[in-house]
């Protein structure tokens, strides 16, 4: 057995071997085996095979060790040291919870299996759908319930995803284990619930417009940032003048503002999340950052806010003057996802957000890959493996080892607000052609 081959059994156990005991490494195998992937020594069928089998072994595992407080030590291996909690798909059972809290005001409920507890009146503070919709279940039963269909379904579509495009089978593979999707697993939140729903409803969307459009606000008024979806549905339709889009968008986004302002006027409080997230290791968004900043440095938030737009603009000019690629997607089913999923990366960039909302944005990921030259810009992909980031380290001087921490996480952030402005920039010049601007 020849060298490069010993090397790419090696990665492939090591990658396993870091899902299963060691997530923290996990960028480490991962770039290895794109690194392998993209050179001459290609990964054999075999191989290929094998890795595939990787999600379904580490998110059953997952799901295993979520039963049972006996498996926290399985929980905690397969998480990140920086957002692990011994609490079971906190998010869902926070979600469940204000539901419940609308016409059944529980008192000491406690969040299986933490010390983390609270009482009704008690709101996720999530969309105005939220607010009004009643259950009556049991929590910790139907978080399980939930969780394992959710799991299975996500499973069930990573393989048709593989099976129809077996040349993307290991980059694939990468991004449904990488850290912001397992983040989202682990709380299961219900952003998990949106990427599966955006993502086939846009695909199909000329099926049925206005019922899909529908879905959209119904989403955006559960959790507020799928009117990014709209948003972009109504680019595409300025830029593709398709007026029978523009009008059923338009009146889909008026309608959002209608319905939320009433809401907001009659509970008297606006629907939204209170806590801006800005931890540098869990976090983007130039809010997040902006926050962040202005505690590290005692400044007010919004001078970092225009500071980071400042250098976000500059860097549009000056890096992607000579060296930007213009896109050119043909099918218009993906030139109506890359509007839709780029504004709704848009909106959310500006706003402060965890990390498990990443995955939401990966069907943007995929149309950049296979619309740009093989290895072009591959740093722009690097928040699909140091987002959000976090590693053990024991051996390393814990000055040296938060150093590093913070240097992945920043190169993390900077490649994501690389990868938003060369999406942006794409809708930029789509508009400017719908006007012939665009020289």
């Amino acid at each position: 057995m020849t060298i490069v081959k010993l090397s790419q059994w090696f990665s492939l156990f090591f990658f396993a071997y870091t899902l299963i005991f060691n997530y923290s490494y996990f960028f480490v195998p991962a770039l290895f085996l794109i690194f392998l992937n993209n050179s001459k020594f290609d990964l054999s069928e075999n191989q290929l095979k094998i890795l595939t089998l990787f999600p379904f072994i580490f998110y059953s595992t997952r799901y295993i060790s979520g039963l049972s407080e006996k498996y926290n030590f399985l929980w905690k291996s397969l998480s990140h040291p920086n957002y692990y909690l011994g609490a079971r798909y906190l998010d869902l059972q926070q979600a469940l919870l204000s539901l419940k809290c609308n016409f059944d005001p529980i008192k000491n409920f406690t969040f299986k299996f933490s010390t983390l507890s609270t009482s009704c009146p008690w709101s996720a503070k999530y969309g105005p759908l939220l607010e009004i919709v009643p259950y009556f279940g049991n929590i910790w039963r139907d978080t399980l319930i939930i969780s394992f269909f959710t799991i299975s379904i996500s499973l069930v579509f990573f393989k048709i995803v593989t099976d129809q495009f077996p040349k993307y089978r290991l980059i694939f593979t990468i991004i449904f284990l990488s850290p912001s999707i397992n983040f989202l697993f682990e709380r299961m939140n219900i952003d998990i619930f949106i990427m599966i729903i955006s993502t086939y409803i846009i695909y199909n969307y000329k099926n049925k417009p206005i019922f899909y459009s529908f879905i959209l606000l119904t989403m955006a008024l559960i959790k507020l940032h799928p009117i990014g979806f709209i948003l972009g549905l109504i680019t595409y339709s300025v830029a593709f003048k398709n007026n029978k889009l523009l009008v059923i968008n338009i009146s889909t986004g008026f309608l959002f503002v209608v319905l939320y302002a009433v809401s907001a006027f009659i509970q008297n409080k606006t629907l939204s999340t209170e806590w801006r997230p800005d931890d540098p290791l869990l976090t983007f968004g130039i809010l997040s950052d902006a926050n962040f900043l202005s505690k590290e440095f005692s400044s007010s938030i919004l001078f970092f806010y225009t500071f980071i737009i400042f250098i976000l603009f500059i860097f549009q000019l000056v890096f992607f003057k000579k060296n930007f690629i213009r896109l050119t997607i043909s099918e218009d089913r993906h030139k109506i996802m890359f509007h839709s999923f780029t504004l709704f990366l848009a909106t959310n960039i500006l706003y402060a957000n965890f990390d498990y909302r990443i995955p939401i944005f990966y069907p943007l990921v995929l149309l950049l890959m296979f619309n740009t030259p093989k290895n072009k810009y591959f740093f722009i992909y690097a928040f699909l493996f140091l987002k959000p980031f976090g590693f053990i380290a024991e051996f390393l001087p814990p000055d040296l080892k938060l150093y590093l921490t913070l240097t992945f996480s920043f190169l993390g952030k900077v490649s994501l607000y690389g990868f938003f402005l060369i999406a942006f920039k794409n809708i930029y010049y789509d508009l400017l052609e719908r006007f012939d601007f665009y020289r």
